[in-house]
């Protein structure tokens, strides 16, 4: 008898890893890039590293929850008035009581998360250390950060209000080789919950799939790219053509992922380096422009702000001395925020 017993708990021990693997890998996600997810399977809610075996369970999180992914971090709000933080990676969590509904959840890559809730912006570190930015008449939905967190936004009383912090320490993240966009070798560059981007190595091609079960376009006909960012359905990035003289060609396409015709984008041939690139789940691109160059592809002017938009009307929104990284999007991609002359501007 004991010799059974015994026998049973080693099956459900060797059993639980494989278990946790196939959870790990279905589901729906809810927020999700390259390296990391939140997602749901019949209700329950997990977080998970993409290459561990053991995902995280997301207790007392329900339907309409709100929920961020910056890798290593994940963040969510609970139905009991918790922010909740928690680093995938080593499994460590830190949370905080919220004073009322919770409208916006902003989150950076050093795990430190932002919210809107009963009038205030509050800002939360890893540690579980809360400093309050902001309170007062704060307009639900207008909450926004840039890519490292260096640049914070809200709206109060009607105008732009911002916060600057200092840079994170940097995060260099290795792609990782996984079938994606039906491609068994692929190495994802960027996605989100609804799409990817990847670089399948068998074929030398970049790929774009809705949540990895289409495949979309390939994209050809460049030396190299930089800046991809994505809000599913669409991609954007800038295709590099190299160049002895200048900064050779920038050519900002947007690929809506939904659709495989290789040659239907939109696009922007840029006067120089792109500096900072945004796209909408609309489809519509905000670029900035470092500024012209000379013959050494050296910058001697002011960054400018452009709008392309799906039938490639170009519109020029700003120029000037726009801040480096500043700009960005609320997470439904509605409003757009930069910083000019170190005042915040927004659209």
């Amino acid at each position: 008898m004991r010799h059974t017993a015994l026998a049973a708990v080693l099956l459900l021990l060797l059993a639980a890893p494989a278990e946790a693997q196939e959870r790990c890998t279905e589901g729906q996600d809810v927020a999700a890039d390259t390296h990391a997810r939140v997602y749901t399977v019949k209700s329950r809610w997990y977080a998970c590293d993409r290459a561990s075996a053991r995902p995280i369970r997301l207790a007392g999180v329900r339907k309409g929850a709100l929920a961020r992914v910056k890798y290593p971090y994940a963040a969510v709000t609970t139905r009991d008035g918790r922010l909740r933080l928690f680093h995938v990676r080593d499994r460590s969590k830190a949370a905080m009581r919220i004073p009322g509904r919770v409208s916006d959840l902003v989150l950076t890559y050093d795990g430190v998360a932002t919210v809107i809730a009963g009038g205030q912006v509050l800002r939360m570190n890893a540690k579980g250390e809360v400093v309050k930015l902001d309170e007062g008449a704060i307009t639900p939905g207008s909450l926004a950060g840039n890519e490292n967190g260096t640049h914070l936004y809200w709206i109060k009383d009607g105008a732009a209000r911002s916060a600057t912090f200092a840079d994170p320490p940097d995060q260099e993240l290795a792609a990782r080789r996984a079938p994606h966009c039906g491609r068994p070798t692929a190495k994802g560059y960027v996605a989100d919950a609804g799409g990817w981007l990847v670089w399948d190595s068998a074929d030398d091609e970049f790929f774009g799939c809705v949540n990895g079960r289409t495949r979309g376009p390939r994209f050809l006909g460049s030396d190299d790219f930089y800046g991809a960012t994505i809000a599913s359905p669409f991609v954007a990035l800038v295709l590099l053509g190299f160049s002895p003289y200048g900064s050779g060609s920038n050519e900002v396409v947007v690929y809506d992922l939904r659709d495989t015709a290789e040659d239907d984008f939109s696009g922007y041939s840029a006067h120089s380096w792109v500096s900072q690139l945004q796209v909408t789940n609309r489809g519509i691109a905000y670029i900035v422009e470092a500024g012209e160059v000379n013959i050494d592809g050296q910058v001697i002017g002011l960054p400018k702000l452009f709008r392309l938009d799906r039938l490639n009307r170009v519109t020029k929104v700003d120029a000037g001395a726009i801040a480096e990284g500043s700009l960005t999007l609320t997470p439904d991609t509605r409003r757009l925020y930069w910083t000019k002359d170190g005042v915040a501007r927004t659209r």
